[in-house]
């Protein structure tokens, strides 16, 4: 009786390290870090809840998506100059005016929170085009 917890673990050893037991235990990691990158991506920038259910302030309430990513720097800077050249406006991708174009057929101004959708219809603010 006392090679039985011997064999136990030796059978234990032999099952880890086959290799089809390796194999599935790193696709089982890979598909759950994978499902756990995109739920985080997915959702990391919406606007947090308080305990009314209401957003943490006016402006992100007001959006329609509920979601201020576009407007970190890294991405909405990185996917407008992406979109730009993508386009086919190489030549052009450090002018304003280009750049301008693409943000605004990316972002529609009705998917705005209405404190931007004023900062627009102000004609004193309006850039001139």
């Amino acid at each position: 009786m006392s090679d039985a917890p011997h064999d136990l673990v030796a059978a234990f050893r032999r099952f880890i390290s086959h290799r089809l037991t390796r194999l599935a235990a790193c696709w089982l990691v890979c598909f759950g870090v994978a499902a756990m990158r995109w739920v985080h991506a997915y959702q990391c920038f919406d606007s947090p809840r308080t305990d009314d259910n209401s957003s943490a302030t006016d402006r992100d309430r007001a959006r329609v998506d509920r979601n201020n990513g576009h407007t970190w720097i890294d991405f909405g800077g990185q996917y407008v100059f992406g979109r730009t050249a993508a386009d086919g406006h190489w030549r052009e991708l450090y002018h304003r005016d280009a750049l301008r174009r693409t943000a605004d057929a990316a972002y529609p101004l009705h998917l705005q929170s209405p404190g931007v959708q004023k900062y627009h219809d102000r004609p004193d603010l309006r850039r001139p085009t």
